[in-house]
Protein backbone atom coordinates (compact mmCIF):
# COMPACT_ATOMS: atom_id res chain seq x y z
CA UNK A 1 0.00 0.00 0.00
CA UNK A 2 2.87 2.45 0.51
CA UNK A 3 3.64 2.13 -3.21
CA UNK A 4 0.04 2.97 -4.10
CA UNK A 5 0.19 6.13 -2.00
CA UNK A 6 3.58 7.04 -3.44
CA UNK A 7 2.05 6.88 -6.92
CA UNK A 8 -0.72 9.27 -5.94
CA UNK A 9 -3.60 6.92 -5.19
CA UNK A 10 -5.91 7.79 -2.30
CA UNK A 11 -8.42 4.94 -2.39
CA UNK A 12 -8.73 1.21 -2.87
CA UNK A 13 -11.34 -0.93 -4.60
CA UNK A 14 -10.87 -4.05 -2.46
CA UNK A 15 -11.24 -7.23 -4.50
CA UNK A 16 -10.14 -9.94 -2.09
CA UNK A 17 -13.63 -11.46 -2.01
CA UNK A 18 -14.20 -11.54 -5.78
CA UNK A 19 -13.44 -15.16 -6.58
CA UNK A 20 -15.37 -17.66 -4.48
CA UNK A 21 -13.26 -20.54 -5.73
CA UNK A 22 -9.84 -18.87 -5.38
CA UNK A 23 -10.03 -16.42 -2.49
CA UNK A 24 -8.55 -17.70 0.78
CA UNK A 25 -10.93 -15.36 2.66
CA UNK A 26 -13.82 -17.81 2.22
CA UNK A 27 -11.81 -20.53 3.95
CA UNK A 28 -10.95 -18.46 7.05
CA UNK A 29 -12.64 -18.79 10.40
CA UNK A 30 -14.53 -15.74 11.68
CA UNK A 31 -11.59 -14.89 13.95
CA UNK A 32 -9.02 -15.24 11.17
CA UNK A 33 -11.12 -13.13 8.81
CA UNK A 34 -11.60 -10.43 11.42
CA UNK A 35 -7.87 -10.26 12.19
CA UNK A 36 -6.87 -10.26 8.52
CA UNK A 37 -9.31 -7.57 7.38
CA UNK A 38 -8.59 -5.44 10.44
CA UNK A 39 -4.89 -5.58 9.50
CA UNK A 40 -5.75 -4.61 5.89
CA UNK A 41 -7.87 -1.69 7.13
CA UNK A 42 -5.16 -0.52 9.53
CA UNK A 43 -2.49 -0.74 6.82
CA UNK A 44 -4.64 1.32 4.45
CA UNK A 45 -5.23 3.97 7.11
CA UNK A 46 -1.55 4.07 8.07
CA UNK A 47 -0.77 4.83 4.43
CA UNK A 48 -3.42 7.52 4.06
CA UNK A 49 -5.67 5.34 1.91
CA UNK A 50 -9.37 4.61 2.20
CA UNK A 51 -11.10 1.45 1.06
CA UNK A 52 -13.95 3.08 -0.83
CA UNK A 53 -15.50 -0.03 -2.38
CA UNK A 54 -15.45 -3.79 -1.97
CA UNK A 55 -16.30 -6.24 -4.73
CA UNK A 56 -18.39 -9.06 -3.38
CA UNK A 57 -18.54 -12.67 -4.44
CA UNK A 58 -18.91 -13.33 -8.12
CA UNK A 59 -21.58 -16.05 -8.47
CA UNK A 60 -20.63 -19.04 -10.56
CA UNK A 61 -22.15 -22.13 -12.10
CA UNK A 62 -22.74 -23.69 -8.67
CA UNK A 63 -25.41 -21.08 -7.90
CA UNK A 64 -27.83 -22.66 -10.39
CA UNK A 65 -29.25 -24.90 -7.67
CA UNK A 66 -31.27 -23.88 -4.63
CA UNK A 67 -28.44 -25.07 -2.38
CA UNK A 68 -25.83 -23.26 -4.45
CA UNK A 69 -27.78 -20.01 -4.34
CA UNK A 70 -28.17 -20.30 -0.57
CA UNK A 71 -24.39 -20.70 -0.25
CA UNK A 72 -23.81 -17.68 -2.49
CA UNK A 73 -26.12 -15.62 -0.27
CA UNK A 74 -23.98 -16.68 2.70
CA UNK A 75 -20.93 -15.40 0.80
CA UNK A 76 -22.73 -12.09 0.22
CA UNK A 77 -23.32 -11.81 3.97
CA UNK A 78 -19.60 -12.42 4.54
CA UNK A 79 -18.84 -9.65 2.03
CA UNK A 80 -21.04 -7.20 3.92
CA UNK A 81 -19.37 -8.16 7.21
CA UNK A 82 -15.97 -7.69 5.55
CA UNK A 83 -16.96 -4.22 4.37
CA UNK A 84 -17.84 -3.30 7.94
CA UNK A 85 -14.43 -4.48 9.14
CA UNK A 86 -12.71 -2.48 6.40
CA UNK A 87 -14.73 0.69 7.15
CA UNK A 88 -15.84 0.42 3.54
CA UNK A 89 -19.08 2.23 2.63
CA UNK A 90 -19.90 0.32 -0.59
CA UNK A 91 -20.21 -3.34 -1.56
CA UNK A 92 -20.72 -4.36 -5.17
CA UNK A 93 -22.97 -7.41 -5.17
CA UNK A 94 -23.37 -9.11 -8.52
CA UNK A 95 -26.75 -10.70 -9.16
CA UNK A 96 -27.34 -14.39 -8.93
CA UNK A 97 -27.17 -15.94 -12.36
Amino acid sequence: MPLMKAHGYDGIDYQGFGSIKNSPLYKMSDGELTRYLTDVRDCAKANGLVIHQLHGAWPHVDDLTVEGRAKTVEYFKMNIYGAKLLDCPRVVIHPLM
